[in-house]
């Protein structure tokens, strides 16, 4: 069953996510508002100007902050979703597989972002062609479109919907596609209030696309296979935070129902005391005192501290054996031909 954009559909409400953090991955065309979809939805002027622009970036970049009573995690995507020169392969896999393991085990959402007042060009539907072939068809369920811009709808006294009517038949083929999934954020909002008005439209959607699904978030075997080096990454990430326990043996991430609560917050407090932004970038501060008095919350707490560490490592280029494995897997390799296909990618290494 089809539902139409936000305004419409029952409305949603990102503080009742059935999980504690979100994880976005935004694509669009050089131009569409990118940074702008970014630095709105977490708060904060996270990116610099031109952040995801080819001129600054050809790499997956994660950027996280708490809002809304959740962690929301942001991935901006690799030139290989976009209108840049063309990249080696071996280039284009080695992002393509960080942007996975970035988002592991599975974006919550996809957001497009399409600028207003620009005509829907090849650029913009190769993009759309491209994260379909990395996500794969069923991606587009979980795919919300985002317009940038929206001030021009402002300037010239039309609604989105009115615009829609009249913008071309791929376009409006796309909207039909994502379910009418879209928000509109107007690039020159000057009021916070405004802006996290616009943030929050967007993260309403994703609970209601959530909900709609009846899924927490998209998979596929190119997540799980990252899922599972993620993991393999937590543990090494988790290993020198450990209290030491009789015998010189130590704590597992496997085993963390049967680590004492001292020995847990003690471990949590050691990351901190390593990792002292996280204390910004996720929702340890007010967590903290409650988990202490919960043995199961303080697990998931200290689960997801130590993922967020193992996604700075990958995101800083500290882990790339993890990046290297998975470039090699069969999928990755299968994927870059596809891409080839339509010119996208270099035939050799260089």
């Amino acid at each position: 069953m089809a539902f139409r954009n936000a305004s419409v559909m029952e409305a949603g409400n990102i503080t009742k996510f059935s999980e504690k953090e979100c994880r976005l991955v935004v694509a669009g065309h050089t131009g569409s508002g990118k940074s702008a979809v970014v630095n709105t939805i977490l708060g904060a002027k996270i990116c610099t100007e031109g952040f995801g622009a080819g001129s600054v970036t050809e790499q997956a970049v994660l950027a996280s902050r708490p809002r809304f009573g959740k962690e929301i995690h942001v991935v901006d995507t690799p030139g290989v979703f976009d209108s840049r020169p063309e990249m080696p392969e071996a280039k284009v896999r080695h992002e393509l597989a960080r942007a996975a393991l970035l988002l592991a085990p599975g974006p919550h959402a996809i957001l497009l972002t399409i600028a207003v007042g620009q005509r829907f060009s090849d650029e913009e539907k190769a993009v759309v062609h491209k994260l379909r072939v990395f996500f794969g068809e069923d991606s587009i369920r979980h795919t919300i479109v985002v317009f940038t811009k929206g001030d021009e709808l402002v300037r010239n006294g039309v609604t989105i919907e009115e615009y829609l009517k009249s913008a071309p038949a791929d376009l409006n083929s796309l909207i039909n596609d994502v379910s009418y999934r879209y928000v509109v954020f107007n690039n020159k909002e000057p009021t916070i209030k405004g802006r996290d008005a616009c943030a929050k439209s967007a993260l309403d959607l994703v609970e209601k696309m959530a909900r709609h699904n009846r899924t927490k978030h998209y998979s596929s075997d190119l997540f799980c296979h990252a899922e599972k080096q993620m993991v393999a990454c937590d543990r090494e990430t988790e290993r020198p935070f450990r209290p030491k326990q009789q015998g010189g043996s130590s704590n597992s991430l496997d085993s963390l129902s049967t680590v004492p609560d001292d020995h847990l917050i003690v471990e949590i407090s050691s990351i901190l005391e390593s990792e002292p932004s996280l204390v910004e970038e996720t929702k340890v501060k007010e967590e903290r005192t409650t988990a202490a008095k919960d043995h199961s919350a303080l697990r998931e707490l200290m689960g997801r501290l130590v993922r967020h560490v193992s996604r700075r490592k990958v995101a800083n280029g500290n882990n790339n054996s993890i990046v290297e494995s998975l470039m090699s897997s069969p999928f990755m390799l299968g994927l870059v031909p596809l891409l080839q296909a339509n010119g996208d990618v270099k035939n050799n290494n260089n």
